[in-house]
């Protein structure tokens, strides 16, 4: 059924198979919490916002151009320090920047639940 199923299409790119396992704990919940909403898709960025009705624009805040959707939050914005430190860390790791992987390495993770500066 998930394979067939069209709900969920964004989260589906990042865990493509059904299982049991806990997909992301950290102690610290407010981590927890933010990594799982960007999992999800599901988060206070303006093109979930402006799906809700909840703002007008679903424009990036920093750049004003593009659609402010997790991927570019997390891997385009060019005015996003969060941004540059995670393609950094991919670089450094060797791992492709991909919604997928940024979402998914322990590394990375870090790095954003470090240097994210607002409320997801």
């Amino acid at each position: 059924m998930w394979t067939a199923c069209s709900y969920g299409q964004f989260y589906k790119k990042i865990e493509p198979k059904v299982s049991f396992r806990i997909k992301y704990h950290d102690n610290n919940r407010k981590n927890e919490k933010t990594i799982t909403r960007l999992r999800f898709g599901k988060c206070l960025l303006n093109y979930y916002l402006a799906k809700m009705k909840i703002t007008d624009s679903d424009k990036c805040i920093s750049c004003e151009t593009a659609v402010e959707s997790v991927e570019h939050f997390m891997l385009s914005c060019p005015h996003s320090e969060l941004c540059k430190k995670v393609l950094s860390t991919c670089d450094k790791q060797q791992i492709s920047p991909t919604i997928e992987n940024v979402l998914s390495y322990k590394s990375v993770i870090r790095v954003i639940t470090h240097n994210i500066k607002r409320k997801i």
